[in-house]
């Protein structure tokens, strides 16, 4: 099972004013994180029946993985809420300091829009399957979180405005602190809240000062109307869920077990689905600018008593503790679950939110899915769904058309976009002109090269010429796959599987000469390919290279003449490489049948770049008027048959006079 959210601070929602505000849509509340069970006395239990949270596990799913990590910044893919990594960036302050210091922060690329958290968005990162709150946002990326910190939110304490809620985050509750006099630490966040879990206005209108909860308004607004009464029961619009107009229906308090049993088994309104609500569910109901009762003002419900309601979330710090909510006050407070508070059953009737899919581009195509019904003139199509819905819609092309993929789509695979459906959402499916993969140049040539190197890379440009977007789908590679070139990706901008190239928008890919040996001499032939969503796809680029061979020359002959016996002179044989590769030497062998010859300085001769010499120096040393017959044989790396050996023929004779 996905993780889940818990909902320690929306408890505070039951504080202050509501803003009325219309046109807001139905929003589905996240998990609370909860996933196992426990009795009275703290003991794990199975889950299955008992209607507790872990039992139950009512919303939104978490995403996997809940919280990316982005530099100094964690974005949470549950809220679409950006936090800073550190959660501790300044000192404590004083709460109108820690506004200032919020509303002046810059990381991560944003210089402005950071703010300190209103209640609701500071309570979004508890986990209510959790003991240890800091140690598991510790494990999701988070650091800072240590020494038990109180954090400041901008919710004002809407009966005494000298005091502002914190979250003290090693145990999920919330308190207060006075605003000028107490201090806390500051925990920024930036953006808006996002799908699949949208937050909530906590309704302050009333602004205590630059930035804070009552002037930023942070989240949906509340729908109106927020309430509508059917017989016995109210819907609340903003989240769909449904409860009994009378708050106390037992006219008595009970303990936590008890309250399951009575609320599980509760038929009202048509339906037998009720249960205990969890923190988040009960939470939602608040109104952070008023309180006993906390509610929204001209809420319809009868019988609130401003005193402890349970929740079915279990306290995992003291596991025979449960979470209740302190009508009065409005905050979240945990007791023993053998205590007694009132009971107060929620209802999931079957919410429904609106999927708009708008055919977008210049091209035409078509989308379906189960439910949704499609005009033609007006390109838009539209369905009702229940909220929590998983709905399948997929594009189709027409002919000489182009899918170019999904907007707003959570979970997009190909021409498929899978949306959960919980809140009214417009997704647009865009089709236009195929992409084209332009690679420039079409052909490289690294010339004759020594085989040996140094070599040096040349780039490739592949350009997205057509509307659509170019999806580079596999990596780059070279045809055939023993070929003899090696293919290196740049630092800045590199053609990779995935790269997607906006029209105009291009990629590089380098490419160097590799030699299979020491000895692949000649000229070799290749293709780089590059695979994309193109439909002409492959991009081909020919590559061509010369691994020139090194050539070794040598004289044909020396002749030392007639040599007056006695004398040692000596000439010298020079040797050349008249190739391109670097001429290396095996062996240099004398061959003299009348030992008056002998080599007396080779040591140069041992490897020759292109136009290099050396010399090989040979002493003729005459006992006698003999003629020699002898020859110098030079063994290289030289490929050519004819010349391993090169062979310089030696002559000379003795004379007496």
């Amino acid at each position: 099972m996905a993780r889940k959210i818990i909902s320690f601070v929306t408890a505070v929602i039951f504080l202050c004013l509501w803003a009325g505000i219309a046109g807001a849509g139905t929003i589905q509340l996240p998990q609370t994180g909860q996933q196992k069970c426990y009795n009275e006395a703290g003991s794990e239990i199975a889950c299955a029946g008992t209607g507790q949270d872990g039992d139950v596990r009512s919303g939104v799913e978490w995403p996997e993985p809940r919280f990316t990590v982005n530099g100094d910044c964690i974005t949470d893919n549950l809220t679409g809420l950006t936090w800073t990594k550190n959660a501790k960036p300044s000192g404590e302050k004083k709460w109108s300091a820690a506004l200032a210091f919020a509303n002046s922060f810059s990381a991560c690329g944003y210089s402005t829009g950071w703010r300190l958290p209103n209640i609701v968005e500071m309570e979004s990162l508890f986990n209510a399957g959790e003991a240890d709150i800091m140690g598991w946002l510790t494990n999701q990326g988070f650091t800072g979180l240590s020494d038990y910190p109180y954090y400041w939110s901008s919710t004002t304490k809407c009966y005494d405005s000298t005091a502002a809620w914190v979250v003290p985050m090693w145990w999920g509750g919330v308190s207060t602190k006075e605003k000028e006099n107490e201090t806390a630490f500051v925990w920024p966040v930036h953006g808006d809240t996002a799908l699949p879990a949208q937050l909530w206005r906590t309704g302050q209108t009333t602004t205590y000062g630059t930035g804070d909860d009552g002037a930023l308004k942070q989240g949906v607004a509340w729908p109106s109307p927020r309430f509508v009464v059917s017989g016995q029961c109210v819907t609340d619009n903003l989240t769909g869920l449904m409860w009994p107009q009378n708050a106390n229906l037992l006219n008595a308090s009970k303990t936590w077990e008890e309250a399951l049993g009575y609320a599980k088994d509760l038929t009202l309104c048509g339906s037998s689905d009720w249960r205990l609500p969890n923190r988040e569910e009960l939470v939602s109901l608040g109104d952070l600018s008023r309180y006993e009762p906390g509610l929204p003002e001209g809420h319809p419900f009868t019988n609130v008593q401003s005193s402890a309601y349970w929740s079915s979330t279990t306290s995992m710090a003291d596991t025979n503790w449960a979470w209740q909510l302190d009508m009065y006050h409005g905050t979240p407070r945990r007791n023993n679950k053998s205590s007694s508070a009132f009971v107060w059953p929620v209802s999931s009737p079957g919410a429904t939110a609106t999927l708009t899919v708008i055919l977008g581009g210049s091209k035409k195509g078509t989308v379906s899915a189960d439910g949704l019904t499609c005009s033609t003139k007006t390109k838009v199509c539209t369905g009702t769904y229940s909220t929590g819905a998983v709905v399948d819609i997929t594009a189709t092309v027409a002919s000489g058309s182009f899918f170019d993929g999904w907007t707003n789509c959570t979970s997009p695979d190909g021409a498929t976009c899978h949306m959960t459906i919980t809140s009214d959402v417009t997704v647009t499916a865009t089709f236009d002109t195929p992409p084209k993969a332009a690679a420039a140049p079409q052909s490289l040539s690294f010339g004759n090269l020594n085989i040996a190197g140094p070599f040096t890379s040349k780039t490739v440009a592949v350009k997205n010429t057509g509307k659509s977007h170019l999806t580079i789908t596999t990596p780059p590679y070279l045809a055939p796959s023993d070929a003899e070139f090696e293919l290196i990706v740049p630092e800045t901008n590199p053609c990779v599987s995935g790269t997607i190239l906006a029209k105009n928008e291009s990629c590089t890919i380098a490419v160097a000469p590799l030699p299979a040996s020491p000895n692949s001499w000649g000229t070799k032939a290749a293709s780089l390919k590059i695979e994309s969503n193109d439909p002409k796809s492959p991009a081909s680029v020919k590559l061509a290279v010369s691994f020139i061979a090194p050539k070794v020359s040598a004289p044909a002959s020396l002749n030392f003449g007639a040599v007056k016996v006695g004398t040692t002179p000596s000439k010298s044989i020079r040797i050349k490489n008249t190739g391109v590769s670097n001429l290396t030497f095996t062996a240099i062998v004398l061959k003299d049948t009348s030992g008056t010859l002998q080599i007396v300085d080779s040591s140069t001769c041992t490897s020759l770049p292109k136009n290099g010499y050396c010399d090989v120096s040979i002493q003729f040393a005459p006992g006698n008027t003999q003629q020699i017959n002898a020859s110098l044989e030079i063994t290289t790396n030289d490929p050519e048959p004819k010349r391993n050996p090169v062979v310089t023929a030696i002559k000379g004779k003795g004379k007496t006079k």
